[in-house]
């Protein structure tokens, strides 16, 4: 096995945000190797994204990527998934367009993720496991992931949906606006959409553990976003989660019952500025839970999205922790 670096690179995270970064982050690297020596690997579609990673976690003790969630995820599971032992030390630089996962670990700024790299400092994060129940165009089926993130449903993929709609309908003014700004535009139609279309909110059952006594909860909610958190952020930066995050060996689930786009819009602000007690204001409130495990049931499929990734027609899932799993740059 070589000492070298493997570097992972996404071209297309952050539409386009990496190819302009790249030179800058070659920069760094290389003015603060301190004779470490990096391998460039460029993909060219999520397939051979997902090549690279196999190839390379068999044979670099550390394999770092460069790009958003979704580039995270997929070289996670392969060093989860993979047989040798010791496993690849994992590393992040975040250029996709919420980087809510490096921002959990302190490394949201490039300069900062380059450097955690030289100085070699590794945490062990935990991961989340998701098993779902599916059904669509007429069959069922039993599908389960690890994830690193978060897990929404209602608004989270929704939006994320309309976000994407809006950027293939628009290319060309998702390339002259900054993509904060754009985000935030379409992100906005998007849940006004979501609420005139009456696709909200969304009704299922909730099942959680209590960790003070270990007695399992049940209820019935009716919420327009459900988000379950390993990160304490979702949605570029919005701290939803109430504890420890990426260390503590748990998960957060925050319900968010809203019935308007501007009663969701005052919400949001309300969290964003870091209210975290149960907030309610009239009919519409947030709720906190704290637990090693969550159960969603819906007797309608509904869409999930998984750290931006949107998985169709979900009846039931099971979402646990994995405490430490991946050793991680930071």
């Amino acid at each position: 096995m070589t000492n070298k670096v493997a570097i992972l690179f996404n071209p297309s995270s952050g539409k386009g945000r990496s190819v302009r970064e790249r030179k800058r982050i070659e920069k760094i690297l290389n003015v603060n190797a301190n004779g470490i020596e990096f391998d460039w690997f460029v993909s060219e579609s999520e397939g051979h994204l997902k090549e690279l990673a196999a190839e390379t976690v068999g044979q670099y003790p550390v394999v770092v990527g460069v790009g958003g969630d979704t580039t995270f995820n997929i070289v996670a599971r392969e060093i989860i998934n993979c047989c040798h032992h010791p496993a690849p030390v994992m590393g992040m630089i975040g250029t996709g367009s919420s980087n809510d996962i490096v921002r959990a670990l302190g490394i949201a700024k490039i300069e900062n993720a380059c450097k955690a790299i030289i100085r070699g400092n590794t945490g062990k994060m935990d991961v989340g496991c998701l098993k779902m129940q599916i059904k669509r165009n007429g069959d069922e089926y039993e599908e389960s992931l690890v994830f690193l993130g978060t897990l929404s449903v209602g608004l989270g993929a929704a939006v994320n949906r309309y976000v994407e709609q809006f950027h293939q309908h628009h290319r060309v003014l998702s390339r002259v606006i900054p993509l904060n700004i754009t985000q935030l535009g379409a992100g906005l139609m998007g849940i006004s959409h979501s609420f005139s279309a009456k696709k909200l909110p969304i009704k299922t059952e909730i099942q959680y553990t209590n960790p003070a006594d270990g007695v399992s909860i049940k209820k019935e909610i009716g919420f327009s976003l459900l988000v379950i958190l390993n990160t304490p952020f979702y949605a570029n930066g919005f701290k939803l989660g109430k504890n420890g995050g990426l260390f503590d060996g748990m998960l957060d689930c925050c319900v968010i019952y809203t019935h308007s786009f501007m009663d969701t819009l005052r919400m949001g602000m309300k969290v964003r500025r870091g209210v975290f007690a149960h907030i309610t204001d009239g009919k519409n409130r947030v709720e906190f839970f704290h637990s090693p495990l969550f159960k969603i049931f819906s007797k309608e499929p509904v869409d999930i999205q998984v750290d931006g990734d949107i998985i169709e027609g979900v009846e039931a899932l099971e979402v646990t922790v994995m405490p430490g799993k991946l050793e991680v740059l930071m």
